[in-house]
């Protein structure tokens, strides 16, 4: 069974810390979008919990959180790294296990191209693919037993 972490951490939060982290200063919002995803997905095969509210929908570019795409801006810029999309950001508030997998995100994901991540959220039988049954991305939610599901085999890793 699936559960929420005691303390609730906020998608903007992770999408915060990704931001002021990031190592080429190239997380355009699409690219930040299938990151803060795969921060999700490992949080969710490490703990068996998730780290923050799962509201991840299947659009046409793969998982993404609505939540989080109004809080971004609508270009296709690079986000400046030291933007913050959270007002009262405090990057204390994590863990430092959940500051462990976000770093492990960053380092394996973070160099790829927002094409790249696309591409990898768009492999066959992935929870996008899975979930993607109608152009109203509304009805298009990804569960959490989708993910856990996919990811957490062996050829699949995050």
């Amino acid at each position: 069974m699936i559960t929420m972490q005691t303390h609730k951490i906020d998608i903007l939060d992770v999408a915060t810390y990704l931001i002021n982290h990031q190592n080429k200063n190239d997380y355009t919002p699409l690219k930040l979008q299938k990151l803060v995803f795969f921060v999700y997905a490992k949080n969710l095969i490490d703990t068996n919990q998730s780290m923050f509210n799962n509201d991840f929908e299947s659009w046409a570019y793969g998982p993404v959180s609505p939540k989080l795409y109004t809080n971004l801006p609508k270009d296709k810029k690079p986000l400046n790294y030291q933007q913050k999309i959270k007002e009262n950001y405090d990057q204390n508030i994590f863990s430092q296990q959940e500051k462990e997998i976000m770093d492990y995100v960053i380092e394996k994901y973070g160099p790829k191209t927002a094409t790249e991540l696309v591409n990898i959220t768009h492999r066959p039988n992935s929870p996008w693919e899975r979930s993607y049954i109608s152009q109203y991305f509304a009805l298009n939610n990804i569960p959490d037993k989708l993910i856990q599901n996919y990811y957490s085999q062996r050829n699949r890793k995050v």
